[in-house]
């Protein structure tokens, strides 16, 4: 579509495809468009912030590719990559994910709950965890099948997470079984 109706003029969806690009974890591609689009003359405020604090989350992102890449083989570096990242920016979430995911990866998983559970305990009074899918999860790795179970059971009854999240946990129910 940007190559052949706009081939000549400015692409005036380029947060779309930033956007798009992102959902489908094309980090690179979401950066170049979101940098694209800041570059234009006459960008509503709104917009610029907007796409500025995208431009933050994919930056992030890349960052956690960048390292995945380098740390694929070495559980080690990729836990010292994460603790590093995680104590730069320690509450953003994909920080955090890529920190459990790296202790499990390094087969500290009891260390991934931990962190997990202690997240869930000071965010009382909210309305949903966000890593409820990831801690019940954990659990299933360590075997807690009844833990698994009852957050699974929390997270599909709750209407607060998404019916992908919920449908998700439903599934992972009976895994737990």
């Amino acid at each position: 579509l940007r190559r052949t109706t706009f081939p000549s003029q400015r692409f005036p969806f380029l947060e779309d495809l930033g956007y798009a690009h992102s959902e489908r974890q094309q980090w690179d591609e979401a950066a170049a468009a979101f940098a694209d689009l800041l570059t234009q003359e006459n960008l509503p405020p709104e917009t610029q912030q907007r796409v500025s604090q995208q431009m933050d989350l994919v930056r992030v992102e890349q960052r956690i590719a960048s390292i995945r890449k380098r740390t694929y083989a070495d559980p080690t570096a990729a836990l010292r990559e994460s603790e590093s990242l995680i104590a730069e920016l320690p509450n953003h979430p994909s920080a955090i994910i890529f920190r459990v995911e790296c202790l499990q990866y390094a087969g500290k998983t009891a260390e991934a709950l931990a962190l997990l559970k202690q997240l869930k305990d000071s965010g009382v009074g909210t309305l949903a965890f966000a890593y409820q899918r990831h801690l019940g999860y954990t659990y299933q790795q360590l075997k807690q099948w009844d833990e698994a179970r009852a957050i699974f059971e929390e997270l599909h009854a709750s209407p607060v997470f998404s019916r992908e999240a919920r449908e998700d946990a439903s599934k992972a129910m009976t895994s737990s079984s």
